[in-house]
């Protein structure tokens, strides 16, 4: 996630003296930084062509190239791109681009766990003045931990300014995300110094070379283990000699209460700056610590050479503040202030938390149990705290109750255990909340506990459903109409699972962590091992309710294609004989609010009676019907879209739409439609960018058409003509709903009838009689037993 404030990273100088300095000057860029060359989207990854920068100054050139160690850099979008408009913390000028999620071009990424690579960044200075460098920026964040999260900067040899090494992190510092990012700001946002190095000045005619270095990734090549990098930029001080200095500090503070800090504009000097600022500036106040600072905001008026903050800071430590211009007049951003010990206030409040490290801030929240798990235990403490959350004493004298209690819990589910602590174990259904209570302070109480049934999840890799140990707690699930499944854990990189055997479910449910970088999407495989061989397995639908439909549920976050069934042509060839079908024993309810699409690539059929598809008034998603289904029920459209793709539905069946959109990519029939609970008459329906004589695009979408209607009528097979040639031919001419295969007899009574040609479409089918004609024929579609 964005961090809550601007990271301020140390360089390796290699004198005390550039360390020294180096601390003096760290801060976040202030909008007097001018970006002299900097990557907002990228036009390649530099691995053979180098990728030049969108934004430079004037007479400033700039590329990089890159190499990797394992897998190839590539560019990407949306996810992985920020879109808070600054390079690291500064804002420019220019701004970075907010684009994200319309081109492949939004930032980079070394995918799939790769242990590292390089980008090589060369600035050129062709602007005939000598440039006063200020700082490296970039955003970069790590999808899932095992990418290559430490990382090096350094100014190469033979450049305009001091080689050496500007940054080494710590071992894995860039932030993991564990499951997608909610928003595209959750970057760690990297601000690292230049000024420090003995000659940071790229002289009129320079050219500098800045290495940065990435390693730690596991190699393995797990999907979806990605690092993204973003906003690469390096500024220049235009600010002059005028700065910004924090004059006046207290040496201590109280936690969550006021203390105040003077703030003054001054010449280069370190003198008052003379006659005040031109115009009003907004000045920011950043602290050095963990916690958060408020009232960090101020303006000189204009005039004026100083303001006075009243500040409040929430974590008992030592900071040290920095003052950065945001508008206004041009001012270099302060020195480090001198150090304001930060000490707790009084107890305010008593929590309920996991641990009683004083290092730990860990209140128990909302937590859910399965039932009877043994591993369903929880031991909980009692920790009091000041006003804004810093810790304070582990109560050891508290007492625990059990309170709210809902369900099968009783009070003897928690235990006292006299020192501060307590353990709660989940011995049946139900809810509660742990409270702990001290002398003096207001009772403290944890979220709520819940005690759910056993949960069947699937948490492996690729595999097979008829193997505990892919599944939660290695639990085997019973497959009956009881049984709910959910796919999958969020580290899960699956994209190929297969039922071997047939199952049966009450519910499929898609959790947010289906996601398209951990592989290229879930495909649930109808067969019983992964291979032809194996044969056919099917997947019914039934629940044990006489009124609740049984469901497919696919979360808000679920961004990867779903598909059940799962066909594979280059594998298994799609057919009856490798693959098995959906079969509806009861109504389905669909609800998808995912990003992905949903498809049934196998045909969904049903037992006994006529069942029904419906896709839920608040579905969102894309359902993709990719076989020929012949269930009979109604399929009803309330919400989402319904993507047909060719006898979808069954001829006999009926369409109903409520909301939500059907798109028809191939004509197909239906026996009746409604739209908006109206009836339709029969006819032809379809978007303008169909052949339907009538366009709607309310309802429809797509090239083909629904043709509303009962189905043509089979008559089976009717020969029409029988005509001899002169030629000694007899041409039977006929009609068939499929091909046939031919018999005939030279005598009426249907004795010594002979197989004379097999598989023949329908028109005319011509027999070349010979010597001996046949006087009778009899034909019958092709496969079916012989007369």
């Amino acid at each position: 996630m964005k961090s809550k404030k601007p990271p301020i990273y140390l360089g390796t100088g290699s004198t005390a003296g550039a360390v020294a300095l180096l601390l003096g000057l760290l801060s976040p860029s202030p909008s007097s930084a001018e970006v002299i060359a900097g990557w907002d989207t990228f036009s390649g990854t530099g691995a053979v062509t180098p990728v030049p920068a969108p934004v430079t100054a004037t007479d400033i050139s700039a590329s990089f190239v890159t190499t990797t160690e394992q897998q190839a850099w590539n560019t990407v979008d949306e996810r992985g791109a920020s879109s808070d408009g600054t390079w690291g913390t500064s804002v420019g000028p220019p701004a970075a681009d907010t684009t994200v999620g319309t081109d492949n071009d939004q930032n980079l990424e070394l995918p799939n766990a790769t242990t590292g690579g390089t980008i090589t960044m060369t600035i050129t200075n062709s602007s005939g003045t000598d440039i006063q460098l200020d700082q490296f920026h970039m955003d970069t964040l790590a999808f899932r931990p095992k990418a290559a999260r430490t990382y090096t900067l350094e100014v190469l040899e033979g450049g305009a300014i001091t080689a050496g090494n500007v940054y080494s992190s710590e071992s894995q510092e860039i932030k993991s995300q564990g499951g997608p990012p909610p928003d595209n700001d959750q970057g760690d946002d990297v601000d690292l110094d230049l000024t420090f190095l003995e000659d940071s000045t790229l002289e009129a005619g320079g050219t500098v070379q800045f290495l940065l270095s990435f390693s730690g990734g596991d190699g393995d090549g797990s999907g979806g283990h990605d690092l993204w990098v973003d906003n690469l930029a390096v500024t220049s001080s235009s600010a002059d000699s005028n700065k910004l200095a924090v004059t006046l500090t207290p040496s201590n503070a109280t936690a969550g209460t006021d203390f105040s800090v003077t703030v003054e504009a001054q010449d280069g000097s370190g003198s008052p700056l003379a006659g005040g600022l031109s115009q009003d500036t907004q000045i920011l106040i950043t602290p050095s610590g963990s916690g958060i600072l408020s009232g960090k905001n101020a303006t000189i008026p204009a005039g004026s050479n100083s303001v006075e903050l009243t500040l409040q800071y929430t974590v008992a430590e030592d900071i040290t503040l920095v003052a950065s211009q945001l508008s206004g007049d041009l001012l270099a951003p302060s020195a480090e202030s001198s150090t304001i010990t930060i000490n707790a206030g009084p107890p305010s409040v008593l929590t309920v938390e996991f641990s009683n490290d004083p290092e730990m801030n860990d209140p128990v929240g909302n937590v859910s149990f399965r039932v009877n798990d043994p591993a369903d235990v929880l031991e909980v403490f009692a920790i009091s705290r000041d006003s804004v959350g810093n810790f304070i004493a582990f109560e050891t004298g508290a007492s625990f109750s059990l309170e709210n209690i809902s369900g099968g819990l009783m009070a003897s589910d928690l235990v006292d255990n006299m020192d501060g602590s307590a353990t709660f174990t989940a011995a049946a259904l139900g809810t509660a909340n742990i409270r702990a209570s001290v002398s003096g302070l207001p009772d403290g109480n944890s979220g709520l506990i819940t005690v759910e049934e056993p949960q069947f999840r699937w948490t492996a890799g690729n595999g097979a459903w008829g193997v505990g140990a892919n599944w939660l707690d290695g639990i085997l699930p019973t497959f009956d109409n009881t049984t709910d499944l959910y796919f999958y854990d969020e580290y899960t990189s699956a994209d190929q699972i297969f039922l071997s055997g047939n199952r049966i479910v009450r519910s499929l449910n898609f959790t947010q962590f289906v996601d398209p970088t951990a592989a290229g999407g879930l495909g649930i495989r109808y067969v019983q091992n992964n291979g032809a061989q194996g044969g056919p397995r099917n997947l019914t639908i039934d629940t044990d309710s006489v009124e609740d439909p049984a469901m497919i549920n696919v979360a808000a976050g679920a961004e990867a294609n779903i598909n059940l069934g799962n066909v594979n042509d280059a594998f298994i060839p799609d057919n009856s004989e490798n693959y098995g079908d959906t079969i509806l024993a009861d109504d389905l309810l669909i609800t998808h609010l995912g990003t992905g699409n949903l498809i049934f690539s196998r045909p969904i059929a049903e037992t006994e009676g006529s069942k029904g598809v419906t896709i839920d008034s608040t579905s969102t998603g894309t359902v993709v019907y990719g076989g020929a289904n012949t269930y009979t029920g109604t399929t009803t459209v309330n919400g989402g879209v319904l993507r047909l793709t060719g006898d979808s539905i069954a001829d006999a069946a009926s369409l109903v739409i409520d909301g939500g959109v059907v798109d028809v990519a191939m004509d197909e029939r239906v026996a009746g439609l409604t739209l908006g609970g109206t009836a339709q008459p029969d006819g032809v329906y379809g978007s303008s960018n169909s052949a339907a004589p009538v366009p709607d695009d309310v309802n429809f979408s797509g090239t083909g058409t629904i043709t509303v209607g009962p189905p043509p009528v089979d008559e089976g097979i009717v020969i029409s003509d029988i005509s001899f040639t002169n030629v000694g031919e007899i041409t039977i001419t006929f009609t068939s709903p499929t091909n046939v295969d031919v018999y005939g007899s030279i005598e009426e009574d249907g004795f010594d009838w002979v197989l004379y040609d097999e598989d023949q479409p329908p028109g005319t089918y011509v027999d070349p009689f010979a010597t001996t004609p046949k006087g009778f024929y009899i034909l019958v579609p092709t496969g079916d037993p012989a007369p």
